[in-house]
């Protein structure tokens, strides 16, 4: 069994480390015989029969009935969830892969963007890019918790929770911190702009709240606050938008994950499930040897998959080595990334979502995104509507 500094050299030996996901053999003994004589029930002389003939039927009668009802779906032309696909691939056998969508479009059936492997995800930033790349890694907000890699969420509300975050880091007021600027209303000016206000919009709002302070300071005959608001006035006169600058702007991008690949060919590292509950996982760290490793020997990989999540796989990677080994080996073993749970963003902090939140995802390879649009400021339905444009 080769060890885990085995597994590393290996990873740097090779020229592309992240070319391809390796094909998963069969494990040994898990053939048709070994399937039927495993499948749930236990069985004994007694009930012999009727559970020899569930398990046929469950293994052998049901996957071709759905088979073909998911598949007269698509005849039909109704729209097939993932479900179907899923259930059509068994029928036809992996060797159909993407061919599936191609008969079924054929057929003149209707197959949603979301049956597909690929799926619609959001980005916050304060940057403007064409397509992510690697080497703008940990440039954002963060650490980099789960795992090295490109983050995108599931829930457009998060993500421009980032871009809010990132887009209004800092504001200058001629070249120096407004903060720093000895001024009650350049102090609040900035404060507008680094909630998300135009400056225009700041300084036009702040002005008005002054006139309506001068104009009640004279109604009221109190010549000295009369006076006082009449200077400020006079000084805001003076104060130009360009004077204020953003450290950041902010952009939204909607994006596709695994764009047209199908849902064979890529799987997601569940930061919160049990290895031992996610079969796919636990055969993808199995056969990668890398559960035996963090576990220590084979005998005690399977005790640590019932009590090991995700989250323990990539911090005991990452302790052994370091986040870029540790996604890389992640992706040699046949992972895309990592699945983990929705965080909300608020005041610059983040605390966790709803348990029944969109996931958010570490994306290991920036080939596996591609950038669909991108919104910048104005354009954001969050910040037109809090500045009531």
């Amino acid at each position: 069994m080769p060890s885990l500094a085995d597994i590393a050299q290996k990873h740097y030996q090779s020229v592309s480390p992240r070319a391809a996901h390796k094909q998963t053999p069969q494990p040994p003994g898990q053939g048709f015989w070994s399937e039927l004589a495993n499948t749930g029930q236990e069985m004994n002389y007694k009930n012999l029969g009727t559970t020899l003939g569930s398990r046929v039927r469950k293994m052998m009668v049901d996957p071709v009935v759905q088979g073909l009802e998911s598949f007269g779906k698509g005849i039909r032309g109704e729209e097939i969830t993932l479900k179907d696909l899923q259930a059509i691939q068994e029928l036809l056998g992996e060797v159909a892969g993407l061919g599936v969508t191609s008969t079924l479009a054929k057929a003149g059936g209707k197959v949603p963007d979301d049956v597909l492997a690929s799926f619609a995800a959001w980005h916050g930033s304060g940057a403007k890019f064409p397509e992510f790349k690697d080497r703008f890694l940990s440039s954002g907000v963060g650490d980099q918790v789960y795992g090295k890699g490109h983050y995108v969420a599931t829930d457009k509300d998060i993500a421009e929770g980032y871009a809010r975050l990132l887009g209004t880091q800092g504001v200058e007021f001629r070249g120096r911190n407004y903060t720093d600027v000895p001024s009650e209303f350049i102090q609040t000016i900035g404060d507008y702009i680094h909630e998300g206000a135009e400056p225009q919009w700041a300084i036009d709002y702040v002005r008005g709240e002054l006139k309506d302070k001068f104009m009640q300071a004279l109604k009221a005959g109190r010549d000295d606050q009369v006076d006082f608001y009449r200077e400020k006035l006079l000084l805001l006169d003076d104060v130009q938008p360009d004077d204020f600058k953003r450290a950041r702007d902010e952009y939204l991008y909607k994006t596709t994950i695994m764009p047209g690949q199908s849902p064979e060919d890529y799987k997601f590292l569940d930061w919160e499930t049990r290895v031992s509950d996610d079969p796919k996982t636990d055969e993808l760290l199995y056969f990668s040897g890398l559960m035996d490793e963090i576990a220590g020997d084979r005998t005690m990989a399977g005790l640590t998959s019932h009590f090991y999540k995700g989250k323990d796989i990539v911090e005991s990677l990452e302790e052994a080595f370091d986040p870029d080994t540790a996604r890389d080996m992640l992706w040699d073993a046949g992972f895309s990334g990592v699945k983990y749970p929705s965080r909300q963003i608020f005041k610059g902090s983040t605390a966790p979502g709803p348990q029944d939140a969109a996931p958010n995802y570490v994306v290991f390879d920036p080939k596996d995104i591609r950038i669909d649009e991108r919104f910048h400021n104005d354009e954001l339905e969050w910040y037109r509507g809090q500045h009531g444009r």
